[in-house]
């Protein structure tokens, strides 16, 4: 995860939180880096759920959303069990990332990359 947060990639989403937190806060780092700290001071925002998602203006050139501490769940499981409510659908993942991408000073004069992982 280290390595994804210092590469400068623009918009982030997915699961997987416990890799950028430290045990003390949560997660599993075990060199007290706490990268939610160093990706805000490289003026990341933080979206944590589809609400914050939604909200986020589709002008906003650097977002990284964790929106589970492990893997997200599957739409069934969002849709029947309300631990899992507040994480966003892959499709409204994918209309924010590309409302981003498009609207971005780089996207607009250049080609962006949408990469979609999903993992069964």
């Amino acid at each position: 995860m280290e390595q994804q947060v210092y590469q400068g990639i623009d918009v982030v989403f997915g699961g997987g939180k416990k890799q950028i937190l430290t045990t003390t806060n949560g997660g599993a780092r075990t060199d007290n880096e706490n990268l939610i700290d160093s990706l805000t001071n490289m003026g990341y925002i933080i979206v944590n759920n589809k609400t914050e998602l939604s909200a986020l203006p589709d002008t906003v050139e650097k977002v990284w959303g964790h929106f589970a501490m492990g893997a997200m769940a599957r739409d069934l499981a969002r849709k029947n069990i309300s631990t899992f409510n507040s994480q966003p659908s892959l499709a409204q993942i994918t209309d924010k990332a590309l409302r981003l991408l498009s609207n971005s000073v780089k996207g607009k004069d250049k080609v962006f990359f949408l990469w979609l992982k999903l993992v069964r």
